[in-house]
């Protein structure tokens, strides 16, 4: 053999030798080592408990994020994901970080028509919000498995319609397919205990009162959060202390009066608690002739119900002849 022919021939199998080793390398980085999340416009990217679509989802990843990947198993990297390992798809990670400025995929919102479903624990609901941010007005709450229609998405929320409601919802919470368990969340009956109880739009007193339900008021019952559970009654969502509940209809019997004025005023006014004018808040005004709850008394000052509010009126503004 030539000089030549053998030095080309030596050039050409490390020509190989360095391809492979390249391509070796390449392969290892896909398959472990750190890379970033890239998505459509933005969105968040989904963690599932193993390599499926359908398979349940433990959290999510935000554009950009940098993750450890351990394995890949076809379509799916597995991933270090807190404390335990995870699944994304393979499609969505890249080598190197996105380019995102001023939030821009936050801010952009993308028409779509879609049905989709919420996606929570067995007993949790979720918020429809009447603006795409956390705090703002709850329209309601809606379980696990709740078809919705999306007509707009953004990368954290969607705009979507349920029933005559229209309204945002979290995007982490909603998904393509149906949840296997939907439709198991429990749900029971239950009674207000004698007195009465604040329901509120949150698991907390320090939240929103929405209404004032006297003993006995029957109510649906979804999940206790620590020392309070979720309800509907009356059309409305809210939270009422656990320890206010019972399944056994209170026996005790309400009682009424009726609203009079012995000055002559058409209305008498309800007070945030019991005494003279300038010293408590007024609540509201109740006209003369309509008909209270009476739910206790302090010296000479009732505490009443009434539409929903609760507050003190003076004893010569109630009659209880029948």
């Amino acid at each position: 053999m030539k000089h030549t022919d053998f030095f080309k021939a030596l050039r050409t199998l490390l020509s190989c030798v360095t391809l492979l080793c390249l391509l070796g390398a390449s392969s290892a980085f896909a398959a472990s080592g750190i890379m970033y999340v890239h998505t459509e416009n933005g969105f968040d990217l989904n963690v599932r408990q193993a390599p499926k679509a359908g398979a349940r989802k433990v959290g999510s990843l935000a554009n950009g994020s940098s993750v450890s990947v351990l394995s890949r198993s076809g379509d799916w990297f597995e991933i270090r994901f807190g404390n335990q390992t995870a699944y994304v798809k393979a499609e969505f990670l890249a080598s190197s970080a996105p380019k995102v400025t001023n939030n821009a995929a936050e801010a952009s919102w993308r028409n779509v028509s879609r049905t989709m479903y919420v996606l929570t624990q067995k007993n949790s609901r979720l918020n429809l919000r009447q603006e795409a941010r956390q705090r703002s007005k709850s329209l309601g709450l809606y379980a696990n498995g709740t078809a919705v229609r999306v007509t707009a998405l953004s990368a954290r929320w969607a705009k979507v319609r349920v029933g005559e409601k229209e309204g945002y919802m979290m995007l982490a919470y909603l998904t393509d397919q149906k949840p296997e368990n939907a439709g198991n969340q429990e749900v029971y009956k239950a009674y207000i205990r004698s007195g009465s109880a604040g329901l509120y739009a949150e698991a907390g007193a320090q939240s929103q009162k929405l209404l004032t339900l006297p003993g006995g008021t029957e109510v649906k019952t979804y999940i206790q959060r620590g020392a309070w559970t979720q309800v509907t009654v009356h059309g409305r969502v809210g939270f009422v202390k656990t320890s206010l509940l019972t399944t056994e209809k209170p026996d005790a019997v309400a009682r009424y009066a009726t609203v009079v004025n012995p000055n002559g005023a058409s209305f008498v006014n309800l007070r945030s608690s019991p005494g003279i004018k300038g010293q408590t808040n007024v609540l509201t005004c109740i006209r003369i002739g309509k008909e209270v709850q009476v739910m206790g008394r302090i010296k000479s000052w009732y505490k009443i119900l009434s539409g929903g509010d609760a507050g003190y009126v003076h004893s010569s503004f109630l009659s209880f002849e029948k």
